[in-house]
């Protein structure tokens, strides 16, 4: 090793970037990510690009992005693919006469149709919430991150704690890291210094990191090529919270998508520890819903005594619900028999293939709230879905579910909305009166009126839709 140094950290010098990202974010609630992106390359003229974008990778963590619309974006795109496959050619007519169909077939409108297709895309997601936290965590985050990223690169970790050494030699054993125990300090081997799986490793590293940062005092040591990274607790670094929230980003990853897709299961990190024979063993994840819990263990790649240790817990755990995902490295195409839904993943566990599991495991729930909804008694001109659902604490699909199987006598239905025939009558005369030919004018005239309208509303009230390019037009 040549010599001891230090991590570029920010400064408070650093806070007008803050400002400037912050600004961004505050005035983009509604747009998209991709959008947002673009307008932060303005940012980048005002200082060093990796600063601006490192900051803005902090603040992230302040946002709540979410899918724009509802709807699984997987079988919206099948069914468009399929469609351009039988038609054999692609241009603005067929593009539009697709869209058109695939709004008909799913119950919504053709833009909303569009846009679901690629909700599932990150650059789509829509800023719907922004917490602005205080300029200078934001920067003492951003150095914290910035020893963090270093060690993935570490040969050796060396640290000290001044408090709390109990805790912190079990978040070494608990991450799994390969360790010697000094007197005074701790020896870690870094990444770096293994043969395979250094990424991994690494990330539990900077986990650990995170951990030691909560001590009152302390300092840390790390090989980083030929030279020695040192910080301390004197260094401008925000302290961490004790816990380890997530042992990797898969799990992270995971857990944000399955929050964005709003199943109305409960999900919990780390629950109560599990009996596996002599073993204790507690899952990555608790889902609960209406009485139901599904456990869930996420098995990344790792050493092969690591998954064997792993495999041997999860085939003595005696669990009735229980998901095990399993990285498709570590298994070598095999899943080995375990207890429960079993499936291997790549890069990140599948999400909709868990709310699948979830699905079937809650039916019996699903039955029991659909029998509800078929007995609810439908009163009124216009009765929205969303107010029937809010009303009797039902979910949204198990009511459009109840009205396609029992649809109520004399009622249209138009996806979102049930029309009395007397109304329907009114607003079929009223459309007509407008004399416009164009469907979005029609549908602008029925949300002014208080309806959740779209195309399909006006396909519903019998009107045809004829598409001229991506226009609707009314055919009189």
């Amino acid at each position: 090793m040549t010599g001891k140094f230090h991590p570029h950290y920010a400064s408070q010098e650093h806070i007008y970037l803050v400002d400037m990202i912050s600004e961004v974010l505050r005035n983009s609630k509604g747009r998209r990510r991709g959008e947002i992106e673009e307008l932060l390359k303005e940012v980048e003229a005002y200082g060093d690009y990796r600063v601006v974008r490192g900051f803005y990778d902090v603040l992230l963590a302040h946002c709540t992005f979410e899918q724009e619309i509802g709807l699984n974006p997987r079988p919206l795109r099948d069914f468009a693919f399929s469609r351009m496959s039988e038609i054999g050619h692609y241009n603005l007519k067929t593009a539009a006469q697709v869209v058109s169909e695939g709004a008909i077939k799913f119950g919504v409108s053709p833009g909303d149709f569009r846009d679901a297709m690629w909700s599932d895309l990150p650059q789509n997601a829509v800023l719907k919430d922004f917490r602005e936290p205080n300029p200078s965590e934001v920067i003492l985050e951003y150095n914290f991150r910035a020893v963090s990223s270093l060690l993935l690169k570490s040969t050796y970790l060396k640290f000290w704690v001044s408090d709390r050494w109990k805790d912190a030699l079990w978040a070494v054993k608990r991450l799994g890291l390969m360790y010697q125990l000094d007197d005074s300090s701790i020896t870690v081997d870094g990444p770096a210094s293994l043969m395979r799986n250094t990424r991994a490793y690494g990330l539990s590293i900077s986990r650990l990191f995170y951990f030691i940062t909560k001590a009152k005092k302390w300092w840390i040591e790390a090989g980083i090529g030929s030279r020695v990274l040192v910080a301390s607790s004197d260094d401008p670094i925000l302290s961490g919270s004790g816990e380890i929230t997530f042992d990797s980003d898969v799990e992270r990853r995971f857990y944000q998508d399955f929050v964005s897709l709003k199943t109305g299961w409960d999900i919990k990190r780390e629950p109560e520890p599990l009996r596996a024979g002599s073993y204790t063993f507690i899952p990555d994840f608790l889902f609960e819903k209406g009485g139901i819990r599904v456990y869930m263990e996420i098995v990344g790649f790792w050493t092969a005594e690591y998954l064997e240790r792993k495999f041997r817990k999860l085939k003595e755990l005696k669990v009735d619900n229980m998901i095990v995902a399993i990285d498709s490295s570590s298994s070598k195409g095999k899943v080995p028999e375990i207890h429960g839904n079993v499936f291997t993943y790549k890069k990140t566990p599948d999400v909709y293939k868990v709310r699948g599991i979830l699905m079937q495991l809650e039916k019996p729930l699903r039955d029991k709230m659909l029998e509800m909804a078929m007995a609810l008694e439908v009163d009124g001109d216009v009765v929205s879905v969303k107010k029937m659902a809010l009303d009797n604490g039902l979910p949204e699909d198990i009511i459009k579910e109840a009205i396609t199987k029992k649809m109520p006598e004399g009622y249209i239905f138009d996806g979102a909305n049930l029309i009395s025939p007397g109304k329907a009558e009114t607003l079929r005369n009223e459309i007509t009166g407008l004399n416009k030919a164009d469907a979005n004018s029609a549908v602008d005239f029925l949300i002014r009126a208080g309806i959740d309208a779209s195309i399909s509303t006006l396909i519903a009230l019998g009107f045809i839709i004829e598409w001229h390019g991506l226009e609707a037009k009314i055919k009189f």
